[in-house]
């Protein structure tokens, strides 16, 4: 199974993000997005920690180059919070707890509401 998926909102049926790098390991999610300079408004990377809790679900910025749009969503997909983080802060939480979030740009923000559905259960084609 590859490790790029495809990021459906249910309610509205589009498309939020077309490619994101699935990380479930610790060092996928310590290391995130810090290596790129620039971030396409299409593409991000989905993090899966191991319990629903709002510190596992902390996001640093530490030595990132850009802002980023983050989307937090509880055990069941739902969307419980999101955020914009800017480069260089120690530490994001979610309001809820979390089991997993997306990181990309921050136009990310504009194609899901707490309370929606977000699926990504399909590789790019």
């Amino acid at each position: 199974m590859s490790q790029w998926r495809v990021v459906e909102n249910t309610r509205t049926g589009q498309v939020a993000l077309a490619r994101a790098r699935l990380c479930a390991g610790f060092f996928c999610r310590l290391r995130g997005l810090l290596q790129r300079t620039c971030l396409a408004e299409n593409e991000g990377a989905i993090f899966v920690v191991s319990k629903a809790s709002r510190a596992l679900a902390a996001v640093h910025t530490i030595g990132m180059r850009f802002s980023i749009g983050i989307i937090w969503l509880d055990e069941r997909g739902i969307v419980v919070d999101k955020a914009v983080a800017k480069p260089w802060r120690f530490c994001v939480l979610p309001k809820s707890p979390a089991t997993c979030y997306i990181e990309s740009s921050p136009c990310l923000l504009d194609r899901a509401c707490i309370g929606d559905t977000l699926v990504f259960d399909k590789e790019p084609s």
